[in-house]
C-alpha cells in the first residue's frame, strides 16, 4: 500500500458515503420505520433514478434459505443458494474487492463494494477468483460454487446491504422469487 492508493481509496470512500446519505435524505429514511416498506422504498428510488440494482442472480439455482430473524435480531444475513458444485458465481454489478478471503462461517468469502452504496457479500466459495483492490465488471465470474465453512453442501451465500441494512435479493432478482423453496 502506498500513500496515493490510500488516498484514492479514501476519495471514493467518502464518494460512497455522499451518495448514502443523499439517498437517504431523498427516502426520508427518518420516516420509514417498517423495515418492509424501507426496502420496498429503497428498490422504487433505486429503479426511479437510474441506479442499478442487482437483477441477474450470481448463481442460478435454487433458494434453500432466507433472510431469518430470530427475537427482532438477524441470524442468517442472506439467501443460500443450492447450485452445483463448482458453478460459477458471476458480480451481478460492476464494483470492486473489499475483501477476499477466510471466514469462520462463510468459508471462503468475497464482498464487493458497488458505486450505488451497495455491498454484496458472497459466500461458501470453493474457490475466490479475485483478490482485494480488484475492479470487477456485470458478469464477471468472481468465485465457484462450494461448500467451505459452515455449510451442509454445494450452494452460494448472497447477501445484499445498503448501509447497515440487510436487503432481501428475492426482492431484486426475479428468479430467486420464483425459485424459492426456504421454510418461510
Amino acid at each position: 500500500l502506498n500513500e496515493d492508493s490510500l488516498a484514492s481509496d479514501h476519495r471514493e470512500l467518502k464518494k460512497f458515503k455522499s451518495r448514502a446519505i443523499s439517498i437517504l435524505n431523498d427516502l426520508n429514511a427518518a420516516e420509514l420505520i417498517d423495515e418492509e416498506k424501507l426496502e420496498t422504498s429503497l428498490k422504487e428510488f433505486f429503479e426511479s433514478n437510474g441506479y442499478p440494482v442487482p437483477v441477474n442472480p450470481p448463481v442460478v439455482g435454487v433458494v434453500t434459505k432466507g433472510i431469518e430473524r430470530k427475537n427482532g435480531e438477524l441470524v442468517h444475513s442472506g439467501v443460500d443458494v443450492a447450485a452445483e458444485y463448482g458453478a460459477s458465481v458471476k458480480s451481478p454489478l460492476q464494483g470492486m474487492v473489499v475483501y477476499s478471503g477466510p471466514s469462520s462461517d462463510l468459508g471462503n468469502m468475497i464482498i464487493l463494494s458497488h458505486d450505488n452504496g451497495l455491498y454484496t457479500v458472497y459466500g461458501h466459495n470453493k474457490h475466490n477468483l479475485v483478490k482485494n483492490r480488484d475492479f470487477v465488471n456485470v458478469g464477471q465470474e468472481i468465485a465457484k460454487v462450494g461448500g467451505t465453512g459452515e455449510s451442509d453442501g454445494p450452494h452460494l451465500h448472497f447477501e445484499i446491504w445498503e448501509k447497515d441494512r440487510v436487503l432481501d435479493p428475492r426482492e431484486f432478482i426475479e428468479i430467486y422469487k420464483l425459485r424459492d423453496v426456504s421454510i418461510k
